[in-house]
């Protein structure tokens, strides 16, 4: 991978963008500013010429945070000029850089505030402003593994959480299968191939600083590490086994899918060949922005719905289930009120979703729903509520340890249930908006990414989470501890949990209104 073509933080100042979402660095420059301060500090004190000073700073990428380091720069240096009772400030030319694909538009459209700040933050005793004149900003694109500056033409380097970042993927680490990152289940080969690379870049790093840094030129790096020689310790990896397991979901995902295109093909198949005009095909993926127990479209404008995965979901926990205290899903313990409730609130939401869909779609408009289900009547079988009834028994054992509160575990509960084929056909065949042209079930393996290393505790967790921390709130829920605990429980139960299949309900379905 060339990643000088493909690394760069999300552009521009949208909801998504680094700019807007860079706090931690932020907190980061704040935390390290008396390390920088001392070296920008014993750096103009010891220069034998003052009138300009040449600051890089490397990695910076956009958005406030690049800025926010060089008015501390300028800030200090200013300091010392005033501590020594001189009256001229320097001149300062000030290299940002970063790869090609920075947004480096953004960072000069935030050149007007700069200033602004570098006059209110700079106004001097005798009430006269620092005058931004003074400091030039250049961009440089290129990569910090190369050199970039003429030589001994800078004063002082600077660079905050970039040098993390290698020049490439390591080479020889074809076997680091299930992993996306370093992991304790990563061969050591891959350990060491990671350490060899970033030994080659800082080397290269360094020795190219040192050509372009005047002498007794100072720097100051941050990177994202780890305290000690502990490579898994979870600051290192926890978010990207995250992004693992959440890419790993989505290939069981696309493998449900995969499992049921013969139906979706036939359904729309069916739907073009029948259109009277062809022009437009409008089509609905549903598990977008807005509930889909609302109306979502306008009357009449779809062709096809598709859902995969997402109508087992409920549109809350059903009322009335306060007695089912000890478990937080239907089990076999769980009493028969509480049966009813759970059932009754997804015909409502099922009868609810099929009525707007009905709306929205066009007459003879077609639409395939696949969502984790059962074979049979038995409301316990396993595929449907072994994985809460294990996070169940990880909530008890917490409750003992005194680590998390018994009243908050007895009001939690799981808004899903997983329906039968009965069971959908009968909601459709009775409200009377569609017709059903095939209802059929499929199997798919827990353990459906081909991967023996594959961690059930990591995949839960990105579906039980935002459940768990939603109801417990973050200050009151360790999340490590949680998963740890269901780690343990589990434990014992590997080979129940390998064998356990998920059970897909597929409906065509055909709108007769």
């Amino acid at each position: 991978m060339e990643v000088t073509k493909v690394l760069h933080m999300n552009k521009g100042m949208g909801d998504a963008s680094y700019a807007k979402n860079s706090l931690l660095q932020q907190k980061v420059i704040l935390m390290t500013k008396s390390i920088t301060d001392e070296a920008i500090s014993s750096l103009y004190n010891n220069l034998s010429s003052r009138e300009t000073i040449c600051i890089a700073d490397l990695g910076c990428s956009s958005g406030p945070n690049t800025f926010l380091s060089v008015s501390q720069f300028i800030q200090t240096i200013d300091k010392e000029r005033k501590k020594k009772g001189r009256h001229k400030s320097p001149e300062f030319h000030v290299f940002l850089n970063d790869l090609p694909s920075n947004d480096f538009n953004t960072i000069f459209q935030l050149l007007p505030t700069f200033h602004q700040s570098l006059r209110k933050q700079n106004m001097g005793e005798d009430g006269l402003l620092f005058d931004p004149s003074n400091c030039f900003v250049t961009g440089v694109a290129g990569s910090f593994y190369t050199r970039l500056f003429p030589s001994n033409s800078l004063h002082f380097v600077h660079s905050s959480y970039s040098l993390h970042w290698l020049s490439q993927v390591p080479d020889g680490i074809k076997n680091n299968k299930g992993n996306i990152y370093l992991t304790s289940t990563s061969p050591t080969s891959v350990h060491k191939a990671y350490y060899e690379q970033f030994e080659r870049d800082f080397v290269t790093f360094l020795k190219y600083r040192s050509e372009e840094l005047m002498k007794n030129g100072r720097m100051v790096l941050t990177m994202l590490g780890r305290k000690n020689e502990d490579r898994f310790s979870q600051g290192c990896s926890y978010e990207w086994e995250l992004l693992a397991t959440t890419l790993k979901l989505l290939i069981a995902q696309q493998k449900v899918i995969l499992m049921t295109k013969s139906i979706t093909d036939e359904a729309i198949s069916s739907l073009y060949n029948n259109l009277s005009s062809r022009e437009t095909i409008r089509i609905a993926d549903l598990g977008v922005a807005g509930s889909f127990y609302t109306r979502l479209f306008p009357s009449n404008s779809l062709h096809f719905v598709h859902s995969s995965y997402s109508l087992h979901w409920l549109s809350q926990v059903p009322d009335g289930i306060k007695n089912n205290k000890g478990n937080i899903y239907l089990t076999s313990t769980s009493p028969t009120s509480v049966h009813k409730a759970y059932y009754e609130q997804f015909e409502r939401d099922f009868v609810t979703f099929l009525k707007y869909r009905s709306e929205e779609l066009m007459k003879n408009g077609r639409m395939v729903l696949t969502m984790l289900g059962r074979k049979n009547e038995d409301r316990f079988s396993q595929g449907c509520s072994y994985e809460w009834e294990l996070l169940a028994t990880t909530l008890k054992l917490l409750i003992a340890q005194e680590s998390i509160d018994e009243e908050k575990v007895n009001s939690f509960n799981i808004p899903l249930y997983n329906p039968s084929p009965s069971e959908v056909m009968y909601i459709v065949e009775k409200e009377r908006f569609f017709t059903i042209d095939i209802l059929k079930t499929s199997e798919i393996q827990r353990n459906s990414c081909d991967d023996e290393k594959y961690d059930m505790a990591k995949s839960f967790r990105s579906v039980a989470e935002p459940l768990l921390v939603s109801h417990f709130g973050h200050d009151e829920l360790n999340m490590d501890q949680v998963i740890h605990k269901y780690n343990q429980v589990i434990a014992n139960d590997r080979k129940a949990m390998e064998k356990i299949m998920f059970v897909n309900v597929t409906v065509s379905l055909t709108n007769i209104n």
